[in-house]
Formats: C-alpha cells, sequence, structure tokens
C-alpha cells in the first residue's frame, strides 16, 4: 500500500480501511466523523444491552405525598384502615401480624416501585415474596398475602400507596420514586 499524504488522511474512514483492499480510498466522510458516528452506535447498543428487557416506556407513578390532594390520601387512610391496617399495622407497624411486613419509614415497602407494589397488592404475593419469606425463616403456614384485584380497584391501590408514603421520610420518597421495576 502506498504511503498516505497529510491531505489524505482525514478524509479516511473506518469503512475504507476495511473497503480499500489496498488501494487508497476517499470516502466522503472525514475520519472524525466516521470515529464519532461509529462510537454512537456502540454507546447506543451497549445502553440498550446494559437495559436488558426493561421497557423505555416511564410506568404511571402513583401520587406521592407532595403532590396529591388531601382527598386523596384521606381516601387512601380509610383505605388502608379497612382492608390493610389489621395485617401491616399503623404507620409504624404497631399491630400487625408476624411475618407481614411494616409500611412505614423503618420496613422495606419503599424500596419497591409502584408498580411492583400494585401487581403485589392486585395478585397477592409472588415468587420474591416466597423467596423473602423463605429466607427469612417464615413458616410455610404463616398466612400469606390475598390478592385484591376484583375487591379493590387500581385506582383505590394508588390512594393507599399516596397514603403509605405519608409514612415515609422526604428521601424515602426520593429512593423509591427511583426504584426500579423488578421482574
Amino acid at each position: 500500500m502506498d504511503r498516505l499524504s497529510r491531505s489524505e488522511l482525514p478524509t479516511l474512514t473506518v469503512a475504507s480501511l476495511f473497503l480499500g483492499r489496498g488501494r487508497v480510498v476517499r470516502p466522503p466522510l472525514p475520519l472524525g466523523v466516521a470515529l464519532s458516528f461509529a462510537f454512537t452506535i456502540l454507546l447506543v447498543a451497549a445502553l440498550s444491552a446494559a437495559c436488558g428487557s426493561q421497557p423505555l416506556v416511564a410506568e404511571k407513578a402513583a401520587p406521592t405525598a407532595t403532590d396529591v390532594s388531601a382527598a386523596i390520601v384521606a381516601r387512601g387512610a380509610q383505605l388502608y384502615a379497612t382492608n390493610c391496617q389489621a395485617c401491616h399495622g399503623d404507620k409504624n407497624g404497631v399491630g400487625r401480624l408476624p411475618y407481614a411486613p411494616s409500611h412505614g419509614n423503618d420496613g422495606h415497602t419503599w424500596h419497591h416501585s409502584d408498580r411492583n407494589l400494585i401487581d403485589i397488592i392486585m395478585n397477592g404475593g409472588d415468587e420474591m415474596t416466597t423467596m423473602m419469606r423463605s429466607m427469612s425463616g417464615v413458616p410455610e403456614d404463616a398466612p400469606r398475602m390475598p390478592a385484591w384485584k376484583g375487591k379493590l380497584s387500581e385506582e383505590e391501590v394508588r390512594a393507599i400507596l399516596a397514603y403509605i408514603k405519608t409514612f415515609w421520610t422526604p428521601e424515602r420518597r426520593r429512593m423509591q420514586e427511583r426504584s426500579p421495576m423488578m421482574p
């Protein structure tokens, strides 16, 4: 291959290095532009792979304590007292069943996205719940989270979540808003 002069170097592309087959090829794109384009394609591919199968569509978040009306939180409090408190206790976990998680600031609920929480409430305990119960030494015959689908609407569940979020510190609420959707 002939030695290239400095005036020819800026017009080489990555493609010309592979497609030129020993000949000097003057493609239309400068080398810097071609490398930038190739880097961008690789970056997008890497980010897509890192995201796995997670959809890039934002889920509809349950209202937070700071952006919901007092009426929604009050409705959530009423629904929580009627449907949840007997097992999960009050905002401090007082009165809860031995194996039911507390939804208070000291609990684990804020680690999950709204979508995960809605799925658990509507469909009952899932595989993750079973695994966590096993790891925590919860007896097999201990009461399980029932499915509330058909008994509560998703709107009512979102009101309950708005109420539960009032149990948490602002920092816990911010962290929960950033919780990833788990499978």
